[in-house]
């Protein structure tokens, strides 16, 4: 009797799929067993981590950082109040603002002020 080649080949790669389906049953019977615990370490973990007082001291320490920044680049802007007082009452918009409040205050025109101020 003479063996055909293909039935060995058959033979074999039924071998072959019966140990990678016995080896993928291996593995799903100890997820089983295993997930529920391995699932809850997982998320312990990530709570304590999540949760842990570093994290939020590492972004108060950034926050902190960038407030310092922004106060340090203010203070080179700070203008003392008599230069002011000074920019605002050589604006021409200042002096606008003056007359007008002038002439609703006494009833007056505009004009009669502009006038008397020379402008």
């Amino acid at each position: 009797m003479r063996v055909l080649p293909c039935s060995i080949i058959c033979n074999q790669l039924f071998i072959v799929i019966n140990l990678i389906l016995n080896y993928i049953k291996n593995i799903m019977e100890k997820l089983q067993k295993y997930f529920i615990p391995a699932i809850l370490v997982i998320v312990l973990l990530s709570f304590f981590k999540g949760c842990g007082t570093s994290t939020q001291v590492k972004t108060t320490e950034k926050q902190v950082e960038l407030l310092t920044k922004k106060v340090d680049s203010l203070s080179t802007i700070v203008v003392s109040q008599d230069k002011l007082i000074n920019i605002i009452k050589e604006t021409p918009s200042w002096k606008t603002l003056e007359i007008e409040e002038l002439s609703d205050k006494n009833h007056m025109p505009i004009n009669h002020y502009k006038n008397e101020l020379g402008q």
